[in-house]
């Protein structure tokens, strides 16, 4: 760790900056380079890499840091060999330091650290970290907020979890519900395992305001455009609808209340049935599934008016966007139909993706899959399609393969009651079910799917 201030080392040597090597016969500070497991630039003093890192080789590469499901808890760690496996089903982020930075997956429970078990039948836990399993929300008619055992619906039919800062994605999972037959918007708090209700009293209304004042009439869709505002479809209404997460305020967007068919400015917008509402990911733009007029139509967040972008549907009762390079994908159900469908925002086309009109329940490429009279969906962002089955009971899944065709599965579990709703959680390992006809949520997995329907 010498350096010579003469080429053939006839004078005197002098030392590297600190932890800083060299080779023999080095006579140019330049060739004092940080060892493994330390950092610093060429000639300069050497620090060690910091809990959660390692480096392997000497020089000026940087730290490199540990990658997820692990943790690193010691400085000046000189081999990825350092970096420790999180315990059987937990998971870390990247530079993960100690090993209560693991925490339990969605569906196992424990504290943080591990050791994690799985959930029990009918129990459920949506998001990581030291949270317990729990069973059903709701089970019973009514509204009543509350606890996860103690809280009522009325038909719940669609879902939409309110989105985070990134920071808090894996952490703070809440769910806005459309309760339909309560007239209500209402909010579960997955961290405190509660119910409260945003808007609505339980009886049908169109006015306007906070909690106590706004009414809805059969809402049916909902969506969280970002992380203090969400639309609604408000069916019996034909009206859009706007909520501020925070104040809970609600307001008209656009429809006039009346059932009709008409574009533009929001306040002269006319809509029969809205049934579902969708958004891209910066929230500028929502599509609506007017449903019995048989359109997809766009209200610009921006300006505020309508316009219709694709028509030729019967009954579209559920939605779902996803980004596909510099356009957006919707996925549709065709409810009276038993179909599924992909439109291109973009190019407008219009891609039948599952479904042959029929009803039933069967598992297949493409058109040869058949469905009873499907609702809600969601995708993921890589553009796999989610959907409530509803007269069937059944989750199913549809992929897209390497040749282009679609392939249609079944989540395996539990028959349901008849599910109308379905939103993905954020990590998107597991779905939020509206179990409509029990009046109930339950959340289940994504990884167990079976080709029989």
């Amino acid at each position: 760790a010498f350096t010579c201030t003469t080429e053939n080392c006839s004078g005197s040597c002098l030392e590297c900056p600190a932890i800083a090597i060299s080779h023999p016969g080095s006579y140019r500070i330049r060739e004092c380079v940080c060892p493994v497991g330390f950092k610093g630039q060429v000639g300069e003093n050497c620090s060690s890499c910091p809990e959660g890192t390692y480096k392997d080789v000497n020089g000026t590469s940087p730290c490199t840091e540990c990658p997820a499901d692990s943790y690193q808890p010691i400085i000046a760690a000189n081999a990825s060999a350092y970096c420790l496996q999180c315990p059987n089903h937990s998971s870390s982020i990247i530079g993960s330091t100690e090993i209560i930075n693991c925490l339990c997956d969605p569906s196992f429970s424990g504290r943080d650290g591990g050791p994690c078990t799985s959930c029990p039948e009918r129990f459920s836990k949506p998001n990581r970290g030291d949270l317990p399993c729990f069973g059903p929300i709701g089970n019973q008619l009514g509204l009543l907020d509350g606890n996860s055992t103690a809280a009522r619906f009325n038909l719940p039919v669609s879902l939409a979890v309110i989105k985070q800062p990134d920071s808090a994605r894996t952490q703070a999972v809440k769910l806005l519900v459309a309760d339909q037959a309560n007239h209500a918007l209402r909010e579960v708090d997955f961290q405190l395992l509660s119910v409260t209700t945003f808007a609505g009293d339980g009886y049908p209304g169109s006015s306007d305001g906070g909690r106590t004042e706004a009414r809805f009439n059969h809402p049916t869709g909902v969506a969280s455009l970002n992380t203090t505002y969400a639309v609604v479809s408000d069916g019996f209404n034909h009206r859009i609808r706007g909520i501020d997460v925070a104040t809970r305020m609600v307001v008209t967007l656009a429809g006039t209340g009346v059932q009709g068919f008409q574009n533009g400015p929001g306040s002269e917008a006319m809509f029969a049935y809205p049934s579902a509402v969708a958004s891209d990911t910066s929230g500028s733009k929502v599509w609506i599934a007017d449903m019995h007029n048989n359109q997809i139509r766009i209200l610009d967040m921006q300006t505020y008016q309508v316009s219709t972008l694709v028509g030729g549907f019967l009954y579209p009762m559920g939605l779902a966007a996803w980004q596909s390079g510099s356009h957006y994908m919707l996925a549709v159900t065709e409810h009276l139909r038993n179909r599924i469908q992909v439109v291109n925002t973009d190019s407008m086309e219009i891609q039948l993706v599952a479904g042959d009109g029929g009803e039933g329940c069967i598992n297949s490429q493409g058109p040869n899959a058949q469905f009873a009279f499907p609702r809600g969906l969601t995708a993921t962002s890589e553009g796999q399609i989610i959907v409530a089955d509803t007269d069937n009971s059944r989750i199913r899944v549809l992929s897209q393969g390497v040749s282009g065709s679609w392939e249609t599965q079944s989540i395996r579990g539990e028959v349901l009651n008849f599910p109308a709703g379905i939103a993905l959680s954020p990590q998107e390992t597991s779905i939020y079910v509206a179990n409509t006809q029990s009046h109930e949520l339950i959340v289940m997995g994504l990884e167990d799917l079976e080709d029989t329907c």
